[in-house]
């Protein structure tokens, strides 16, 4: 069993009234994480030099992570509704690009 069955499972046998979705595997555009990696991507490569070392990268990295707007996060946010649509059409199954 993989590790969304047995997470599944212990939803279950808690009986926490805890809704959730199927959740098709290696679905990159339902996950918010996937979404904020451009823009984080974006904001490094703007704003600093390009042979910064491994510390360094982390820094900015972990700079620019908490400057991401709060309406930014929002917005993605409110397009889950809209990417899921898809997946619940196809039964989890594939989806047209």
């Amino acid at each position: 069993m993989d590790a969304a069955g047995l997470v599944q499972l212990w939803f279950d046998k808690l009986e926490l009234g805890v809704t959730h979705l199927l959740w098709p595997a290696k679905s990159p555009e339902l996950n918010m994480i996937e979404w904020l990696w451009p823009l984080l991507e974006c904001s490094i490569w703007n704003r600093y030099p390009p042979q910064a070392s491994l510390q360094e990268l982390s820094q900015y990295l972990h700079k620019e992570w908490y400057n991401i707007p709060p309406n930014t996060i929002q917005h993605l946010y409110e397009l889950i509704p809209r990417r899921i649509q898809p997946v619940l059409l196809s039964k989890c199954g594939p989806t047209p690009n």
